[in-house]
């Protein structure tokens, strides 16, 4: 796995909650947690927090690659993933939102083509 690759997944890796579920019942979780989803519509002033909270969490990103890339072993790479993972919370924080808000919108994002767009046409007028 690229080095890049694991910075950009630590602050949705940090989030998420462990689990034994079957396939079926995640399947089914995932059914309902999608329908819960489009009945509850991110306003225009959460996708403004979300934008300048990704811009944060992407400084990050590229301010941590380069120091993932030079670490000197695992030991060192684990560490500056911490470290990392750390910046990228606050870079959310400091944009007003919580770490499951943003993972919340990211997931979503990825499953509606409509909020991808309305993501976009924000993007482009900021």
């Amino acid at each position: 796995m690229k080095k890049t690759a694991i910075i950009a997944s630590v602050l949705l890796a940090a989030s998420a909650t462990a689990g034994a579920a079957t396939q079926q019942s995640g399947m089914q979780q995932n059914a309902a947690m999608q329908q819960a989803q489009t009945a509850v519509k991110i306003s225009d002033a959460q996708l403004l927090k979300f934008i300048n909270a990704m811009k944060g969490v992407r400084e990050v990103t590229q301010k941590f690659t380069t120091k993932l890339q030079n670490a000197g072993g695992q030991e060192e790479a684990k560490s500056i993933q911490k470290e990392a993972q750390q910046a990228m919370v606050q870079a959310v924080k400091d944009a007003g939102m919580t770490p499951k808000e943003y993972n919340q919108v990211v997931q979503r994002a990825q499953s509606s083509p409509e909020l991808q767009k309305r993501l976009k046409d924000m993007m482009s007028d900021k």
